[in-house]
């Protein structure tokens, strides 16, 4: 999934050409995000009630950050188009991405063993050459100096090629089965407890726009409206992941929506 969702991004960037206009504000983070869920989705110790708790943690981890672009970035692409603007606060918004992913794979391949360990070790390497690739792309972007097959392709190229040999070096491999770094019911608490934190972060970001006196009033409404659909979305979708916090043996509730 990671390698895949990775070539799919290095197609889109190898074919467009000049792409200075066209970078994602909202969407083009799902490959990032599948490599997240990658990480701390590890199907092969997971019971079925913990995978519906994992669900519900990944569905408000996409909505907070398909949100968190359309307010930090949408206004400069859709709103009030400024490419300087838009352009560094996009590449803000992927590089954090890229580096939450970096961590992810590092704490990982420390603290598994050696089986484990070596498929990880790829992971992070490649991961970490993507997001310097990928930055160096998205600036050259911004720049206007990037086009298709420069050189500003090969280390993006390379890291793809790696995603790939990490699932090869793992197909071949005996991967002993491992115990999860986390109880299931911590994982759960975890889960729940972030997932709130993305629900109630949701309003502050309603009072930043209406004290940002940098932006017009298109911008705050905009963003007012991001945060209306957001909020809206999260408590229509988020109904059945309130069990997830109870005490051990609680199964989490079945969605009914």
């Amino acid at each position: 999934m990671t390698s895949t969702a990775a070539i799919s991004w290095a197609t889109r960037v190898s074919t467009v050409g000049k792409i200075a206009n066209h970078k994602p504000a909202q969407a083009d983070d799902r490959h990032r995000l599948a490599k997240i869920a990658n990480v701390a989705n590890n199907v092969r110790r997971q019971n079925h009630n913990h995978l519906l708790a994992l669900f519900v943690f990944f569905a408000f981890l996409l909505l907070w950050w398909v949100f968190l672009y359309g307010y930090v970035v949408g206004p400069w692409q859709f709103v009030h188009r400024d490419e300087l603007i838009f352009g560094i606060r996009y590449d803000f918004l992927y590089s954090i991405e890229n580096l939450f992913v970096v961590v992810a794979f590092a704490v990982l391949w420390i603290r598994t063993a050696f089986s484990w360990k070596r498929i990880y070790g790829h992971l992070l390497v490649a991961s970490l050459l993507y997001g310097v690739a990928s930055l160096l792309i998205n600036v050259a972007i911004d720049r206007k100096t990037y086009h298709t097959g420069s050189l500003y392709d090969v280390p993006l190229i390379a890291s793809m090629a790696w995603f790939a040999y990490a699932g090869y070096v793992a197909s071949r491999s005996q991967l002993e089965r491992e115990p999860a770094l986390l109880p299931l019911q911590k994982q759960t608490y975890w889960h729940s407890r972030l997932s709130a934190l993305a629900l109630f972060s949701m309003p502050l970001f309603t009072l930043w726009a209406a004290i940002d006196s940098g932006v017009g009033p298109a911008i705050q409404r905009y963003r007012d409206g991001k945060v209306r659909t957001a909020t809206a979305g999260a408590m229509g979708g988020g109904g059945g992941g309130g069990g997830e916090s109870g005490g051990a043996g609680t199964p989490p509730a079945s969605p009914t929506n």
